[in-house]
């Protein structure tokens, strides 16, 4: 591996860690835009009818039967 083939690895592992950070970036005052459990999208419908929701409706409803 030569230094350029490094650099590559480097950058996409800094751009990775960018992605991952922006799924958890609060939308608003206590709210993730993505779901802590499956990182799939939280739909802004429920984002507004439950303010501070941190799971999508099939990831809360599975930690509620769970606990």
């Amino acid at each position: 591996m030569d230094d350029g083939d490094r650099g590559l690895k480097v950058t996409d592992m800094l751009f990775q860690a960018a992605m991952e950070n922006h799924k958890l970036r609060p939308v608003g005052i206590g709210q993730l835009m993505y779901c802590e459990d499956c990182g799939e999208e939280i739909p802004k419908a429920r984002r507004d009818a439950y303010p501070g929701c941190t799971r999508c409706t099939i990831c809360q409803t599975e930690f509620e039967r769970m606990a």
